[in-house]
């Protein structure tokens, strides 16, 4: 099925839109926590094999959207194909939703009333838009920052099989080089540009990101190596409950939770509500780091116990708000979105 900027410029923009709208800043998306997150029009998605537990068996090839006026949207998805074939089918009926290809009866269910030409201006519409959601093409132009279109790295990186990222995503990506711009995909690079560059520690087995890191952030190590894909296998660290500009949700060491909005301490014992580099001397292998607070001046993510950039110890790392790394149990922890409007 066709995808195009070109054809389908008003698909690419929304898509753009919609990603720095829910401020994603981390790849592969999720696309069952997108939904999630929809309001005005619930979006409900559940398995073929937990839909015809219930209703008139139902046979699709990858994915199919229901729309219930006034109600909500029902997504059913073969969940018999692989991961990376269902992110992208949920992606597409998401496309499909956004662009309002389900407020017509005729597309409700099936094809309908609808002629060939029009059935595929709407699919191509929506794979436009769900390929450019998965990896923006901004983002595709800084990680490739120059060097040659790799496939299989994009694909590792965006969650996508290779054959579409060769197929789809590679055109779409040269016809981007000749459009305009639109401010949003600015502001999503700004805020993605960290996560285009994974990293692995060959000591503690962390996952964590930046492109010019040094240590790693959870154990101190300098052996960490660029992570090309399998990130399955890395560890997630615990660290203190944040929001998404990384300030806790509650004191760490009095329990308050009542804060100023634009206040960085705790107005009850004066913690610092934020994690970042302190001044310390720490020797790992015979390497002395510098007793001044890292030049980065970087709020790190709360689970940091070292800086990746100068190895000096975190403050919440000093203050003793997080365990040792070789006595800390993986564990995930949930970030509070912002509040959405209209579908999300």
């Amino acid at each position: 099925m066709s995808a195009s900027l070109f054809k389908y410029r008003d698909a690419f923009y929304k898509s753009q839109k919609l990603f720095n709208y829910l401020k994603l800043d981390s790849f592969p998306v999720d696309m069952f926590e997108i939904f999630q997150k929809a309001k005005h029009f619930p979006i409900l998605v559940v398995s073929l094999k937990e839909y015809n537990r219930d209703h008139i068996p139902l046979k699709i090839k990858d994915a199919k959207c229901f729309y219930y006026p006034e109600k909500a949207y029902l997504i059913v998805y073969n969940e018999q194909k692989p991961d990376v074939r269902i992110r992208f089918s949920l992606a597409h009926e998401l496309g499909h939703i956004i662009l309002g290809h389900l407020n017509d009866k005729r597309t409700e269910i099936e094809r309908g009333g609808l002629d060939d030409v029009t059935y595929y201006i709407l699919e191509g519409a929506a794979n436009t838009f769900a390929g450019n959601f998965l990896a923006p093409p901004i983002l595709i132009h800084k990680k490739l920052s120059g060097n040659s279109f790799y496939a299989e790295e994009i694909a590792s990186l965006f969650g996508l099989s290779s054959e579409a990222v060769q197929d789809y995503r590679y055109p779409d990506y040269i016809e981007w080089l000749t459009i305009r711009k639109d401010p949003c995909e600015m502001l999503i690079l700004d805020r993605c540009y960290e996560h285009l560059f994974p990293n692995y520690c060959q000591r503690c087995g962390s996952l964590f990101y930046g492109s010019d890191v040094k240590y790693c952030p959870v154990c101190g190590s300098k052996n960490i190596a660029y992570c090309k894909g399998g990130a399955d296998f890395m560890k997630t660290y615990p660290g203190v409950p944040t929001n998404e500009n990384k300030k806790v949700l509650t004191c760490p060491c009095c329990g308050n939770e009542e804060f100023e909005a634009e206040g960085d301490y705790c107005p009850i014992c004066g913690t610092f509500l934020f994690n970042h580099c302190v001044d310390t001397i720490k020797t790992d292998d015979g390497i002395n780091h510098s007793q001044e607070a890292c030049e980065q001046g970087k709020i790190l993510p709360s689970n940091y116990r070292f800086c990746p950039y100068c190895g000096n110890e975190t403050y919440f790392y000093q203050m003793g708000f997080l365990k040792n790394w070789d006595s800390s149990k993986t564990q995930d922890f949930e970030i509070v979105p912002d509040d959405a409007g209209l579908l999300f």
